[in-house]
């Protein structure tokens, strides 16, 4: 089943352009193979689903910017499984509180109507 997962599973991480650590475990997985490389899999396999509990996967899920909420989802599900079906010691880490995930959660200020960014007059 891994086989037949890795490439959608992975592509969906790669694509909300994760940081240098877990786009790096998502390129060497889709280069494994199961089971010849087993026991690297235990160990990326939860390294990316810790990226998702700690705050990633509702940061995405509540994102007006994430167009691919439903596979993320998806993928997470499958992570779990994998942990289960591959009997991997897996302890969910605490949610993390980052800064410029409250700082995005407020909108993009960008968008604001407010006076913050007043408009510019020409000529």
């Amino acid at each position: 089943m891994f086989e037949i997962e890795k490439y959608g599973m992975l592509q969906t991480v790669l694509s909300e352009k994760p940081g240098a650590f877990i786009k790096s475990y998502c390129d060497v997985l889709l280069k494994m193979s199961y089971p010849e490389d087993e026991e690297k899999i235990k160990i990326l396999i939860p390294r990316i689903l810790a990226w998702y509990d700690e705050g990633k996967l509702d940061e995405l899920l509540s994102s007006k910017y994430c167009w691919s909420k439903e596979q993320h989802v998806k993928t997470h599900s499958l992570l779990n499984e994998f942990i289960k079906k591959l009997k991997i010691n897996y302890i969910k880490p605490p949610k993390k509180v980052r800064e410029e995930r409250e700082f995005f959660s407020k909108g993009n200020p960008f968008d604001r109507d407010d006076d913050i960014f007043p408009p510019i007059k020409l000529g």
